[in-house]
C-alpha cells in the first residue's frame, strides 16, 4: 500500500509538470506572436506599374520600374540565386548617396559578365519582391558610330527640369533610358539597339525613318509623350515642356512657343546654337532668322573653315546641318545678311563641340523648338552618361515577408525545453 501510494503520487507530479510545461509553451508562443513586429504584406504596398530592362549591354543592364507612390528603393543582384551580394541604387542618388523618393526608378546592374544569367529583386517600402532573372548578351562589335539624340526638358514655368527620366522606345527593340541634367539637357547614344526575338536578344540597326516614342517623366510622375522619326528629330531643336505632348512627324506643326514670340519679318537672329552652348553632336543643327526670301551667309572658324549660303523661307527661317562633321573644340559662328534698308547685318555666336562620350553640365536657355499641339521651347545639349560600380553588401539578407527566421524558432524551442525540464526536476 505504501509503495503503491508513492507510485501514484509520483505519477501525479509528472503529470502536473507536463501540464505546466505545455502551458508555458503555449504562453511563450502566444507572447512571441503578439509582440513580434508586424511585417508589411505585399497587398498593402505600392505595386509595380511596370518593370523593364533598358540600356542592355554585355557588361551592364539597366532596370526601369515605376510605382504608384513616390518612394525610395534598391535592387539586389548577383549570379547566385541564393546570394544576391551586390546592390544597385537609383542613378539620381549616386552623388548624394542618400535614397530619394521617385515614381519612376532607374538603376544599373554593372560589372556584369557577357552571356551570363543574373538574378535580381527589388526592395521598396520594406518589402522584397520575388527574385527574377535576366541574361546579358554576348560581346558584339559596335555598329558604325551614329549621331546621338539630345534635347532639353523644361517645366511649365520654362525653368529646366532636372532629374527627369527620358525613356526612348521603338517597336521590336529594348528601350533606352537617360536622365536630364541640372540644365534640363539630356543625350542618348543610339549607335546600336538591342532587339528581342522571342527569348533571344541581338544587336540590330535602324534607319532614319524608324518611328519612335519618347516618354518624359519628371519626379512628380508628370509625363509627356513625343513621337517622331530620327530624321524629324535631327532636323529640329528638341526642347520639350513637361506635361505637353509632341508629334515631330507632322511637319505643319513644328514651331515652338518661344519661336513664335521672336518670329517676325524684321527679326535677324541666330536661334541655334545658343551663346556658349555645348553641343554633343559633331554635325549640329544651325538655325536662324532673317528677312523672308533673303540670302544668308554663314561661316564657322573650323579647320577647314565651314562656309555656306542659304535662302530663308517665306517666314524668314533658315536651317542647316553641318557636314562634314566638325571636330571637338570651341568655335564662332558668323551670320551675315541684309536688313530692310539693304545694310549688311553681322551676328556672331560662340559655341563648343563636345568630345564623344564627354560629360557636360550646361546652362539651359529658352528658345526655339519643334512641337505639335503644344508650346515647346529652347535648344541646347549635354551628354548624360553615368557609370558607377555597384556597391558590395553583406551576403546576409533580411527575412522574406511574413516568415520568421530559423534562429528565432530554434531559440524558442530551446527555451521551452529548458523550462519544461526545470519544472520536471522541481516536482
Amino acid at each position: 500500500m505504501y509503495y503503491s501510494h508513492l507510485f501514484f503520487k509520483q505519477r501525479r507530479k509528472i503529470s502536473r509538470s507536463l501540464i505546466m510545461s505545455a502551458l508555458v509553451s503555449v504562453f511563450l508562443c502566444v507572447l512571441i506572436i503578439l509582440v513580434r513586429p508586424s511585417i508589411p504584406s505585399r497587398a498593402t504596398n505600392p505595386s509595380f506599374i511596370t518593370l523593364q530592362p533598358v540600356n542592355i549591354k554585355s557588361t551592364q543592364i539597366g532596370l526601369f520600374w515605376q510605382t504608384n507612390e513616390s518612394l525610395s528603393g534598391v535592387i539586389k543582384y548577383g549570379k547566385d540565386f541564393n546570394n544576391l551580394n551586390k546592390l544597385a541604387i537609383d542613378e539620381r542618388d549616386l552623388e548624394s548617396k542618400l535614397p530619394g523618393k521617385f515614381y519612376s526608378h532607374y538603376m544599373m546592374l554593372k560589372n556584369l559578365e557577357p552571356n551570363t544569367t543574373y538574378y535580381y529583386q527589388t526592395f521598396y517600402n520594406g518589402v522584397y519582391s520575388q527574385i527574377d532573372k535576366i541574361k546579358t548578351p554576348n560581346i558584339v562589335k559596335d555598329i558604325a558610330s551614329s549621331k546621338p539624340i539630345y534635347g532639353t526638358i523644361l517645366q511649365l514655368n520654362n525653368q529646366p527640369s532636372q532629374n527627369t527620366i527620358i525613356l526612348f522606345e521603338m517597336e521590336g527593340f529594348l528601350p533606352l533610358v537617360t536622365i536630364s541634367k541640372l540644365s534640363g539637357e539630356w543625350l542618348l547614344s543610339i549607335e546600336q539597339f538591342i532587339a528581342r526575338k522571342n527569348e533571344d536578344i541581338q544587336l540590330e540597326t535602324w534607319n532614319e525613318n524608324s518611328l519612335f516614342t519618347i516618354k518624359i517623366i519628371d519626379e512628380n510622375g508628370t509625363m509627356s509623350i513625343v513621337t517622331g522619326t530620327f530624321m524629324a528629330l535631327n532636323n529640329n531643336n528638341n526642347s520639350f515642356i513637361i506635361g505637353n505632348n509632341y508629334n515631330l512627324v507632322e511637319e505643319g506643326n513644328v514651331k515652338g512657343a518661344q519661336t513664335e514670340k521672336i518670329l517676325s519679318k524684321n527679326n535677324i537672329d541666330i536661334i541655334y546654337p545658343k551663346e556658349d552652348s555645348i553641343i554633343p553632336a559633331q554635325s549640329p543643327l544651325l538655325k536662324g532668322l532673317a528677312l523672308p526670301l533673303k540670302e544668308v551667309y554663314i561661316s564657322i572658324n573650323s579647320q577647314p573653315q565651314y562656309n555656306f549660303r542659304i535662302q530663308t523661307n517665306n517666314k524668314g527661317e533658315w536651317k542647316n546641318i553641318i557636314s562634314p562633321s566638325v571636330q571637338a573644340g570651341r568655335y564662332v559662328i558668323t551670320m551675315k545678311t541684309e536688313d530692310e534698308k539693304g545694310n549688311t547685318v553681322t551676328l556672331m555666336r560662340n559655341f563648343s563641340i563636345a568630345k564623344s562620350g564627354e560629360q557636360i553640365l550646361g546652362t539651359a536657355t529658352p528658345e526655339a523648338s519643334p512641337t505639335l499641339d503644344v508650346n515647346p521651347i529652347i535648344p541646347t545639349e549635354v551628354p548624360t552618361i553615368f557609370i558607377t560600380s555597384p556597391t558590395e553588401i553583406p551576403t546576409a539578407t533580411p527575412p522574406v515577408t511574413g516568415q520568421m527566421q530559423t534562429i528565432h524558432l530554434f531559440l524558442m524551442s530551446a527555451v521551452v525545453l529548458i523550462i519544461g525540464a526545470g519544472l520536471v526536476l522541481a516536482f
